[in-house]
Formats: structure tokens, C-alpha cells, sequence
């Protein structure tokens, strides 16, 4: 019996092929995102790209948004504190074509509401089972977790990606803005704005109309704009969260693609973070980790 993990999301598929000894022998990936599929061909799509891997009494764990409302199968979301097994006995099981299906749940909390769905596996696979740890995810919604004793205990999420997004494309910021190419002075200049907690620098909201204001009184040029205003989201999120998880002692984890990780890292470092770990993917860690408890 070959053990698959599917991490299936919004814009992209991705499979590990573990052999019995828990270390992948293949690597599949798509494009093909839950976004992508038409007429809910999912079962379709999902046995195409995995070809001749998958057999007959082979088992697959399937996480992230194809359990979603929006995916295959729609599972519950567990509650906090969440461990790898509890999370796994929640999982919701079917059979196709002999091959059993695990679609993994979301993890919740009720206070603060807030919700994961994908991202508890990379945290299951970046920690220890008994360790105590925070645990920060960037993207499009960026997650705040705290990790006590090897389980999920709470967590935060921030809209910095989409946020950005939206002022980029359907705001004045964005109409001033030329291009959206990293530029390292106009970002730290952002980070030093997102961080600054004097009160003649306003709310959040009034520095981020700064990068609009930048440019119209010479003090930036249009090509510092999306930097500038990317710094200013992402170091108003680290100073504000670092204040919330305030023990520096907590190992720290980063995980993500390499080049918002590595904005995020100057953003820590900045405020005086220097100890943390940046990790590129973890969902093959998290797969196998919670393979272990079948």
C-alpha cells in the first residue's frame, strides 16, 4: 500500500508518493487549483495527473481548499487545542475505484471566530510533537499560530496580501503606482511607517494613504509605491502580532515562498527578531507526520 499526500488548493495540486520507510519517492505537481476545475471534475483531475502512482488499495490524505466549501468534500472543522491524531480522526473517509480517500479538516476556534484550512499541515510538519512555538504563515491571508505542547492552541489571521492587492488595483495608491517591483529603500522605508507607533502617524489606515502622498509631494517616485505600501502592511503586521505573542523565547518558524519569506524576516529583524527559522514548504513533513498515527 502506497501512502499519497494531496495538498490541493486554490491555484495549484500537489502530491507526495511516500514509500513504507515515510520518505517520497515522487513529487507531482499541476497548476490546476480547485479554482480551475469546471463542473466539479475533481475526482477526474485528481486520478489524471496522479496517473499509475496511485493503485488499488492505496490511501490518500487530501488537504486544503478541495475540503473547502468551494472543493470536493466539505469537512468539519475541528476546535482548538488541535493535535496531529485528533485532527486525523476528524478526517472524513470515502472509497473510489478501491483507493481510500482521507479529505483532512480545517481547524477553528470560536473566540476570537477565525478559521484554517491547508495551512495546520506545514505546522504539523515544522514542529515537534511536544513543542511550544509560534508559528507564522505569509500570504495572500497571513496566519499567526500558536503551537503549545506539539498541538494548535490558537491563532490569528491577517488580511496583508489580499489587502495589498486590492489597494494596488482598484484604489488612487494603485492608479499613482508604477509597477510592482521590489525596491529594498522604498520597502524599509514602509517597514519603519508600518512599525511607528507615535500618534502623529494615525491608524493603519492613515498610513497607508502616505504612499499615495509620498509621490505627490516628491518625496518618492511611482516605483516606490508598491514597496513602500508592501512594507507598511507587513511591518503594522509583525508589530502588532509581535506585541499579542510577546515571548521571545518561543522558537519561531516562517514559512513560505522564499521572497515574501525573506521580507518578513527583515521585517522581524527589525524589531529586534533575529532568532527564527524559515522554512520553503512543509506540507510533505506535515503529510508524513500525520501518516504516522494511521
Amino acid at each position: 500500500m502506497t501512502i499519497i499526500g494531496v495538498d490541493w488548493g486554490s491555484t495549484s495540486f500537489r502530491a507526495y508518493c511516500y514509500a513504507e520507510d515515510g520518505k517520497v519517492i515522487q513529487t507531482i505537481e499541476h497548476p490546476s487549483g480547485i479554482l480551475n476545475i469546471e463542473d466539479g471534475g475533481f475526482e477526474q483531475t485528481m486520478f489524471t495527473h496522479l496517473g499509475a502512482s496511485v493503485q488499488a488499495g492505496d490511501r490518500l490524505l487530501l488537504s486544503g481548499m478541495i475540503t473547502s466549501r468551494n472543493g470536493w468534500v466539505e469537512t468539519p472543522y475541528a476546535e482548538v487545542p488541535v493535535c496531529a491524531q485528533d485532527y486525523l480522526l476528524l478526517a472524513t473517509r470515502q472509497e473510489l475505484k478501491g483507493v481510500e480517500l482521507l479529505f483532512m479538516p480545517g481547524i477553528c476556534q470560536q473566540s476570537p471566530a477565525n478559521v484554517i484550512r491547508g495551512e495546520e499541515l506545514q505546522i504539523f510538519g515544522v514542529c515537534n510533537p511536544d513543542e511550544d512555538a509560534l508559528v507564522v504563515l505569509p500570504g495572500t491571508h497571513s496566519k499567526w499560530v500558536v503551537v503549545e505542547n506539539g498541538c494548535i492552541s490558537g491563532f490569528q489571521t491577517v488580511m496583508t496580501g489580499e489587502i495589498f492587492d486590492l489597494l494596488m488595483k482598484q484604489s488612487l495608491i494603485g492608479f499613482i503606482a508604477d509597477g510592482s517591483a521590489h525596491q529594498e529603500g522604498a520597502f524599509r522605508k514602509g517597514l519603519e511607517t508600518g512599525v511607528d507607533q507615535r500618534p502623529e502617524m494615525g491608524t493603519i489606515l492613515a498610513k497607508i494613504f502616505s504612499a499615495r502622498s509620498k509621490v505627490l509631494l516628491d518625496q518618492h517616485e511611482p516605483k516606490d509605491v508598491a514597496p513602500y505600501l508592501s512594507g507598511i502592511l507587513i511591518g503594522s503586521e509583525i508589530s502588532n502580532n509581535l506585541a499579542y505573542n510577546a515571548d521571545r523565547t518561543l522558537p519561531m518558524y516562517i514559512i513560505g515562498n522564499k521572497t515574501l519569506c525573506a521580507h518578513y524576516s527583515e521585517g522581524f529583524r527589525y524589531l529586534g527578531h533575529s532568532s527564527f527559522k524559515v522554512v520553503d514548504d512543509a506540507a510533505e513533513q506535515g503529510f508524513a507526520r500525520i501518516s504516522g498515527y494511521l
